[in-house]
């Protein structure tokens, strides 16, 4: 391991893993030291992209002790994660801000302890990006956009300016937002979407323009 280099586990070994190492590569700020499956032991001992799934997650302390190094959650399911980060962090754990050297972010920009920012990422002055989320690639968050804790922003998404994204809301691949909107916490958008107006929490929304199709 790079002696500059920050220990690093995931936990987590799905596509969202793969990005991370690859990351954690380019990037020269973390090392990949091992993988823990959040979802149970069947992987137990395989690899993802050279890097070891060492353990289910329930025995990421005896492997990985709190200090010196990090954890990120790179899993898509937004309760899951937070039950995840929440455990953890009362278990001292610090968690990794994992951006890609290919993304661009804005000096004035601020991003949480546990955001993954995937490559091709643009994120503009004054964006607020809460902790825990994940933004895949080609995704443009514009000026003044608050993106709130374990939101999931799919890949070629564009946020138009001021912007308000709820917790644990995902948005899907293409989806677009016009300016000032919000959407409330626990919701999802659907793939290719134009959200024209706000949105409440706990809703499922679709097409042009997006209209409610399902509460929960």
């Amino acid at each position: 391991m790079r002696e500059e280099a920050i220990p690093l586990w995931i936990l987590g070994c799905g596509s969202q893993a793969r990005y991370v190492i690859e990351i954690a590569r380019r990037s020269g700020v973390f090392e990949v030291v091992g993988i823990s499956d959040v979802e149970g032991s069947e992987n137990v001992g395989k690899l993802v992209n050279g890097i070891q799934i060492v353990c289910e997650v329930s025995d990421l302390a005896s492997h990985f002790p709190s200090a010196p190094g990090q954890i990120v959650i790179a899993y898509g399911e937004n309760s899951k994660k937070r039950v995840l980060a929440d455990h953890f962090q009362s278990l001292g754990y610090r968690f990794a801000t994992v951006i890609s050297p290919e993304a661009y972010i804005s000096e004035f920009a601020t991003i949480g302890k546990g955001t993954i920012v995937n490559p091709m990422v643009s994120i503009m002055p004054n964006a607020n990006i809460g902790s825990h989320v994940i933004i895949h690639s080609q995704s443009v968050i514009e000026h003044d956009c608050v993106i709130r804790d374990y939101a999931n922003i799919g890949p070629g998404v564009c946020l138009a300016g001021n912007v308000q994204i709820g917790e644990e809301t995902y948005i899907y691949t293409g989806a677009s937002v016009i300016p000032k909107v919000r959407i409330g916490a626990r919701s999802a958008v659907g793939a290719g979407a134009a959200v024209i107006r706000d949105v409440p929490d706990r809703v499922k929304v679709a097409g042009v323009p997006a209209e409610i199709f399902e509460k929960y």
